[in-house]
């Protein structure tokens, strides 16, 4: 069942600055980013997740800058027989789902910094171009890019 509760469609409402045509197409966005990504989204546990999750490869910062909250995504940590890029991908979904709800995200967005020092060539090798393209897709569908 879709989520249609007050506080999940006020963030469109309030990411497109009251106009509800745009929130409207932003919410259809999202349904449609979901049910094109089924596959990707579905059959992971959070227990499977947890690992991905407290190595902190992908972290949204406590503070904020003018206003945006700070996602920081480090490679250097990433140990790619230890957490899949699919892994590493969808705890970066769930934390900015996470964050979305704050007002104040929603009003400000979200800044990215991708720390890409310490890629390797076995980094590379387990970046998969059919995932890579999902998610441009799916921050350009969203307007997250």
């Amino acid at each position: 069942m879709p989520r249609m509760d007050d506080g999940f469609l006020s963030k469109f409402l309030r990411t497109r600055n009251g106009d509800l045509d745009k929130a409207l197409k932003s919410l259809e966005n999202y349904y449609n980013s979901i049910w094109i990504n089924m596959d990707f989204l579905s059959g992971v546990s959070t227990t499977e997740l947890e690992s991905t999750f407290n190595s902190n490869i992908i972290c949204f910062l406590r503070h904020r800058s003018n206003g945006q909250r700070v996602c920081l995504s480090r490679s250097r940590l990433w140990k790619p027989t230890e957490h899949s890029f699919r892994q590493m991908h969808l705890v970066g979904l769930f934390q900015a789902e996470f964050v979305s709800e704050e007002p104040l995200t929603q009003e400000n967005g979200i800044s990215v910094i991708v720390d890409s020092s310490g890629v390797s060539f076995t980094h590379i090798r387990h970046l998969n171009l059919r995932e890579l393209k999902r998610i441009s897709n799916f921050l350009m569908v969203n307007r997250l890019i």
